[in-house]
């Protein structure tokens, strides 16, 4: 039995590194993709973790498939595509601020299908990882997504959805906040950033948030450098980020997720599954590329101690 699957678009991504990306000279080519960057976070953190998608025939579906495999991360059932190519985008470094641009129109990822979803239940996963990225990228995607939840739904998988809303990918924000919020409601695990919320549904509070997904069991809401906060069972819980030298934030949610998963799997409470979450976010948001220096879990308990203390309780109510 796998214990997570993350289900999503791996791309390869190009970062400027002496320079911005108009007239640099050396770039470097790394893997990327929110559901696989949440893959190589859980699997350093010690869990048995796979990612299953679609790449391209070309050299860079082998170059992302390989960087995913180093990671220790399960990609068995990732299918390649000889009439498609693997998506592509360039990421300027702009501290907390987002700068890409996507080349990924007609990718392999975007044929993907139900029959995707059922390579990655063959693998007998305890949690199922999407985001919000899937549904967006062609009617087949999302087709996969509601093929997911209904399967899941039948055969007692968990599924953990991250809202990750792309404005680009999207016809018209109403549509997004109307999907996004359907696929939600129907998760047993929701994460979301406070300032998507406020962007799809016009809501900023941790209730309010977790009231406008109500048929989720467990919302998390990320608010940048200030805090986290979860509400399961009615109860809200919040931790505080702690202090970092951001270099770029793309990818911090994802590392934030694998956190937080890992911290439940091994049966922690709500604020230190947050606690994690934060310290795995903190990763990513030190490095130009999405996912960060390696961290194991012995590392991360280490940081909470040193920056919490021994106590795993925080602000609860």
């Amino acid at each position: 039995m796998t214990a997570v699957v993350c289900i999503g678009e791996a791309m390869g991504q190009i970062v400027p590194s002496n320079g911005d990306v108009a007239t640099a000279t050396e770039f470097h080519l790394n893997q990327a993709g929110a559901e696989s960057n949440t893959a190589i976070a859980l699997a350093r953190l010690g869990v048995d973790v796979a990612w299953v998608g679609r790449v391209g025939g070309d050299p860079l579906g082998h170059r992302v498939v390989s960087r995913i495999a180093d990671e220790g991360v399960d990609i068995v059932q990732v299918l390649s595509d000889p009439q498609r190519n693997t998506g592509l985008f360039i990421k300027q470094p702009a501290g907390l601020e987002r700068d890409v641009r996507y080349y990924r129109e007609s990718s392999a990822a975007s044929r993907m299908g139900p029959a995707d979803i059922d390579r990655a239940l063959s693998l007998s996963p305890q949690v199922i990882h999407l985001s919000g990225i899937t549904p967006a990228l062609s009617e087949s995607c999302d087709a996969a997504v509601e093929y997911a939840l209904e399967t899941c739904r039948e055969s007692g998988v968990m599924v953990s959805f991250d809202i990750n809303f792309r404005a680009v990918l999207w016809p018209h924000r109403d549509v997004a906040a109307r999907r996004l919020a359907d696929i939600a409601k129907r998760c047993q695990i929701v994460f979301v950033g406070r300032d998507e919320a406020f962007d799809l549904w016009q809501t900023s509070t941790t209730e309010s948030i977790a009231s406008a997904l109500d048929g989720a069991s467990i919302v998390v809401v990320k608010d940048g450098a200030e805090d986290a906060s979860s509400v399961e069972a009615g109860v809200k819980t919040v931790v505080k980020a702690p202090p970092v030298d951001v270099v770029e934030s793309v990818g911090a949610g994802d590392a934030f997720a694998a956190g937080w998963l890992a911290g439940m799997l091994h049966g922690e409470s709500p604020a230190f599954r947050l606690k994690l979450g934060h310290l795995a976010a903190r990763r990513a948001l030190s490095a130009t590329d999405d996912i960060g220096a390696p961290a194991s879990l012995g590392d991360l308990l280490l940081e909470s101690y040193e920056l919490w203390g021994l106590s795993q309780t925080e602000e609860s109510r």
